[in-house]
């Protein structure tokens, strides 16, 4: 599975106890310092506010474990801006809204927020939630205020869907909830247990603040352990070791499974590579003995067109000579007198004549 890290980057608390409108940068880590009573409690409750959905959410879980309750640390106060001098601060309509910034490697920036309103003092409280996927720049939290008294003033839920899309807004702080509960754990089970987990670690700090027994601090936090049970988390925390060491096994033979799978696909590409050059090479013969072929072909058109003209011409001499032949035939028989053949012996008898001449002259 792949796990989602988120870095919170900006807080954003409007009307919420003792913050009008403040924007709080957090770079690294989230370290608050201030006198008391400055507020550095209520931008940590606006935090686990905003992230755990208004789910297993006590402004003062310490108060609460040790039997004791501190006015005013609650969602209502905090939405009043109540005041432990003052008073309530916000009596009329008002609306607060409480948003982080949170930045991811894999998505961006991812803004929540949740935002409440009560229409007068004693009214039911209304709480919305809106998940947008950009900066906490662009959600529009604030805007001109119709009176002369003041410049801004907190949108309505109303405006806020108008302003992001239904789908980012959602009225039903349940559904809000599903969705941070999927995009920060593995489902609403987890969530669950994450949400319990800061409610008790918070109280923890309270708590552990100003006692000096420990022991009555786990009395009171922890339950009495149960043999039966006790038993079980052992047993169970051996079956987990066998199986984290079955499971660094599994890894081991997935791993070497991996290799083996890559290097049967490189196996493959050599393969294929091979392949391919026995195809070129099968092509460039048969490219060659094409071209040979051509020029053995046109070779042999040429010897058959010599040998056809030599035999035109060997035809062509042997009628000449039968022609000759039958010219001497005819002299033969109109020379009565015997001059062809005489004139034949007298060229013999001069070619011999010549030749005896030529032996005296080299002597």
């Amino acid at each position: 599975m792949t796990w989602t890290s988120y870095r919170l980057k900006t807080i954003r608390l409007i009307n919420f106890h003792n913050f009008v409108d403040a924007e709080i940068p957090v770079r690294g880590h989230l370290f608050l310092v201030g006198d008391n009573a400055s507020g550095k409690t209520t931008v940590l409750d606006a935090v686990q506010w905003v992230l755990s959905g208004n789910q297993d959410m006590e402004f003062n879980a310490a108060a609460r474990l040790w039997g004791k309750r501190e006015e005013g640390r609650t969602l209502r106060g905090a939405v009043q801006r109540y005041d432990a001098e003052k008073g309530i601060q916000n009596k009329g309509r008002t609306i607060a809204y409480a948003a982080v910034e949170l930045e991811t490697e894999q998505e961006g920036l991812l803004t929540l927020g949740l935002g409440a309103e009560l229409a007068h003092p004693n009214a039911q409280m209304d709480t919305w939630g809106f998940v947008y996927p950009g900066p906490l720049s662009e959600v529009p939290l604030l805007q001109s205020a119709a009176d002369s008294q003041n410049a801004y003033r907190p949108i309505t839920r109303e405006e806020l869907r108008a302003a992001l899309g239904q789908e980012k807004v959602h009225y039903q702080i349940s559904r809000y909830r599903k969705i941070i509960a999927a995009r920060l754990t593995r489902g609403e089970a987890d969530f669950k247990r994450l949400t319990e987990f800061w409610k008790i670690s918070k109280a923890y700090r309270q708590m552990a603040h100003g006692t000096r027994d420990y022991s009555q601090l786990l009395r009171h936090m922890l339950p009495a352990p149960d043999d039966e049970v006790f038993r079980e988390v052992s047993k169970g925390l051996t079956d987990l070791a066998s199986l984290e060491d079955r499971l660094e096994g599994l890894h081991e033979q997935i791993h070497y499974l991996e290799r083996l799978a890559q290097w049967m696909r490189d196996i493959d590409v050599q393969r294929e590579a091979i392949a391919r050059y026995q195809f070129l090479s099968v092509f460039k013969e048969r490219q060659n003995l094409q071209t040979e072929k051509t020029t053995l072909t046109t070779s042999l058109q040429q010897v058959l067109n010599n040998q056809k003209e030599l035999h035109n011409l060997l035809t062509r001499a042997r009628e000449d000579v039968a022609a000759k032949d039958a010219a001497i035939q005819d002299l033969r028989r109109r020379d009565e007198e015997g001059l062809l053949e005489r004139r034949t012996a007298l060229v013999r008898d001069l070619d011999l004549a010549r030749d005896s001449l030529q032996d005296r002259q080299k002597a």
